[in-house]
């Protein structure tokens, strides 16, 4: 069990972020290796092809009061400039599916620990990990999602 600190800040930090980390220190890294190619890379299924229109639409449609992740990039640049954005995204959301590599930037994570009692007490049980990722892996992962859901349905018919 891990105390929180009265007073230094810097090392109450380092406590939370240590504690956060350590719940997933034994994972292991994914192996590319192991991942299996894809034969004919220039071919995908239509339903799995993100429309430029669609695309547009959703950046079009994004929250900008909500915090972007640690890639930087504001909501509202997103939602503003959505006409120009939605043609090199989809270019790149496309290949992403077509090879299964998520880009490296949009795997990390601010991690803010949110406390579930005022004051907290104790790092394991009175703070709620909140992840902040990038806007745009929320998005790709909206696309993916999506897919699962309807492939799921499609074989309990």
């Amino acid at each position: 069990m891990v105390e929180t600190t009265r007073g230094d800040t810097d090392e109450r930090a380092e406590n939370i972020n240590s504690f956060f980390h350590s719940v997933s220190a034994d994972l292991q890294p994914l192996n590319v290796e192991t991942i299996a190619s894809v034969d004919d890379a220039d071919t995908l299924p239509e339903e799995l092809i993100i429309e430029l229109y669609d695309l547009e639409q959703k950046l079009a449609h994004i929250n900008i009061y909500k915090f972007p992740g640690p890639d930087g990039i504001p909501n509202w640049f997103l939602r503003d400039f959505s006409i120009w954005l939605a043609e090199p995204l989809s270019c790149i959301f496309n290949t992403s599916v077509k090879t299964g590599i998520f880009p490296q930037l949009w795997k990390r994570a601010n991690v803010v620990p949110v406390p579930k009692v005022q004051p907290p007490g104790n790092i394991e049980t009175d703070l709620r990990p909140i992840p902040l990722t990038p806007t745009l892996s929320k998005l790709l992962e909206s696309y993916v999602g999506t897919w699962m859901v309807n492939h799921g349905e499609s074989c309990i018919v």
